[in-house]
């Protein structure tokens, strides 16, 4: 079958047309494009050996970005299907892992998990048996390749299946930022994250390198070009530390950059690409934020090749300044989900993906989101449901009710609050611990609110649901009365 969009052939032929090209760096050491398609056969296979063929469930552990890269390019060359740090993961209902790897870096490997070892360097492997036979490839193209979960519009873990031709599709709709010979990535996102996977790939996929690390002088050695990062990763990196002469451009997908984080971010880089999106639909717009000669911050809307609409409950356009919610398609947006179809019903409706974000057209062509139009909380980028972090509240011993919500205080961090009513079962010291453990270990450190507040009862609405604009408007009270 025609192997158009298979997505380690592309890279093996970007490896032909430009063999010494770099693709993968590090401070001590490269791979050109033809040693990392070295390496991808190599690791393809070893893994044939294994047993890996067409429509294989493959899970990998590893924190190491050449190998998820590789291994993953792998699974394509063989038709095979790829989950990335699945761990504990049920994926019962998703896909049927029957291979899974790891590389020395984890301590806990699944059980029959196989090690990545010097058996699979491409010396070995050169002259296996294996490497007479030539690489299969997809009998489908249309078919599953990576699954990925996402929280975006509900909190919640929702699977989703990426064929390689929509990975294909979606590394040409990103060629504008990734141009061979021009392009050099950076990424503070760890090698485990969807962020990471996608934005690497389409690097690769467009023949630019990427710089493994997060040694500045080190990017400025290779002439990186372009830093990937979320909120909060960019505000902690780039909070005590400035790169002279500037890069041309920081990419920080996920929640709103203010003027004040643009502020350092600039010192830096000649533009923020806050970058809005989400794994069901790729990257779909872009606010550029750039510092004018004055010294104000300019921002301007650039769209992509996606449809992007702002409409009122009617589905008609609303005109620029007025709020309504966000819908966006294009070519590559995944069906749907694995899992959840009462979240996909919701998300997906009529040929367009609702992400759950009420917007309006601002100055510039910017978009500007507003809030979201259910109980997701965005805290510098990562995504939960404010209802589960409520559940884990009243779960507690001593919480007899809680609720969480954003600090509402102008120019506050990004971060949560919590009101919770203590029944007297426990210290209030120890049921704060507690919630702060169980939600952590449940929902990231992100996610854990900054700051506890007794409170006598949880403002609710008529039918029950916590009222998180009140518990707001109750903190701006409290803060305006005690100044």
């Amino acid at each position: 079958m025609p192997q158009d969009h298979n997505v380690a052939f592309t890279l093996r032929t970007i490896a032909e047309r430009a063999p010494d090209a770099p693709a993968v760096l590090f401070p001590e050491t490269a791979f050109g494009f033809a040693q990392f398609w070295q390496l991808t056969e190599a690791f393809a296979l070893r893994m044939r050996r294994e047993g890996v063929g067409q429509g294989s469930g493959v899970a990998l552990d590893s924190g190491q970005p050449e190998i998820v890269l590789a291994l993953m390019l792998a699974t394509a060359a063989l038709g095979a299907r790829f989950v990335q740090n699945a761990g504990d993961m049920d994926l019962s209902d998703v896909v049927e892992i029957a291979h899974r790897f790891h590389t020395p870096d984890q301590t806990a490997p699944a059980p029959g998990s196989v090690a990545i070892d010097g058996g699979w360097s491409p010396a070995e492997m050169r002259g296996a048996p294996e490497a007479e036979t030539p690489l299969q490839g997809y009998a489908d193209a249309d078919a599953p390749w990576i699954y990925a979960h996402s929280s975006g519009t509900t909190g919640y873990p929702k699977f989703m299946a990426f064929s390689q031709r929509m990975i294909a599709d979606r590394s040409r709709a990103v060629a504008d930022r990734f141009v061979a010979g021009r392009t050099c990535l950076a990424s503070l996102f760890p090698a485990t994250s969807r962020p990471f996977v996608s934005r690497t790939l389409g690097a690769l996929l467009n023949g630019c390198p990427i710089a493994v690390g997060r040694d500045v002088a080190f990017w400025q050695r290779v002439g990186v070009t372009m830093v990937s990062a979320s909120p909060a990763q960019a505000r902690g990196f780039f909070a005590d530390r400035t790169i002279s002469p500037r890069l041309p451009v920081i990419e920080v997908p996920g929640s709103r950059v203010d003027d004040e984080a643009a502020r350092v971010l600039l010192r830096s880089f000649e533009a923020i690409d806050n970058a809005y999106g989400a794994g069901e639909t790729n990257k779909t717009f872009s606010n550029i934020r750039t510092l004018a000669e004055d010294g104000t911050i300019q921002v301007q809307g650039r769209r992509r090749d996606s449809e992007i609409e702002i409409v009122d409950e009617d589905g008609a356009a609303c005109p620029p300044g007025q709020i309504g919610q966000v819908r966006v398609r294009n070519g590559y947006t995944v069906a749907g989900y694995l899992t959840h179809k009462q979240a996909e019903a919701q998300a997906f409706r009529d040929g367009w993906f609702y992400p759950g974000d009420v917007a309006r057209w601002g100055p510039g062509g910017a978009l500007e989101i507003v809030s979201r139009d259910d109980d997701v909380v965005n805290i510098g980028g990562f995504k939960a449901h404010a209802l589960a972090i409520d559940r884990i509240l009243r779960g507690v011993d001593g919480i007899a009710d809680g609720v969480c919500f954003k600090n509402p205080k102008p120019g506050a961090r990004d971060e949560l609050f919590a009101f919770v009513v203590l029944d007297g079962s426990a210290s209030q010291l120890q049921a704060i611990a507690t919630a702060k453990h169980r939600i952590d270990e449940a929902l990231g450190p992100e996610m854990v609110p900054r700051i506890f507040r007794e409170i006598g009862g949880i403002p609710r609405r008529p039918d029950g649901s916590a009222d998180r604009q009140a518990c707001a408007a109750l903190v701006l009270e409290i803060s305006r009365k005690t100044r």
